[in-house]
Formats: C-alpha cells, sequence, structure tokens
C-alpha cells in the first residue's frame, strides 16, 4: 500500500534523515516513536529490533557519519 511504501523509502530511509538539521532529526525520531507505539506489532514484525538498532549504530554513534557532535548523538540515541 501507499503507507508502507511511504514508511519504507521514507520515514525509515535515514541516510535522508542524517542530513537535515538537529531538530529535524529529533522531530522525525519523536515522530517515528509515536507511530511505532501505535502499531508495535506490524513495526516488530515488519522491520524487527536489529533493524533499529543497527538504524542507531550506523547513524547516531559515530559522529563522522551523522555530522552531529557527541551531545547532539547521545540526545537522539535517548530520544
Amino acid at each position: 500500500t501507499l503507507l508502507q511504501h511511504i514508511y519504507h523509502y521514507i520515514l525509515f530511509d535515514f541516510s535522508l534523515w542524517s542530513k537535515t538539521h538537529f531538530a529535524v532529526r529529533i522531530g522525525h525520531i519523536q515522530y517515528l516513536s509515536t507511530i511505532i507505539k501505535d502499531d508495535r506489532n506490524y513495526f516488530r514484525k515488519k522491520y524487527g529490533v536489529q533493524f533499529f538498532l543497527d538504524i542507531i549504530r550506523t547513524y547516531y554513534i559515530t559522529t563522522d557519519i551523522s555530522c552531529l557532535n557527541e551531545e547532539d548523538s547521545k540526545t537522539i540515541r535517548v530520544s
């Protein structure tokens, strides 16, 4: 469906979101948190926990890739 394509190609494409300003990244993470909480079983089945752990490791731990300072990276990980 269209909604699933939006999730896959836009909302969960962190290579796009990792290039935005810090405030946009925080808003994106908070929005994802909201939609995931609304339908946990769907997102767990579709993406799995490991997917999200890999995203955090890839885009929000290494500051070279994320272009964020350590404090901002920590703020996103906590979100």
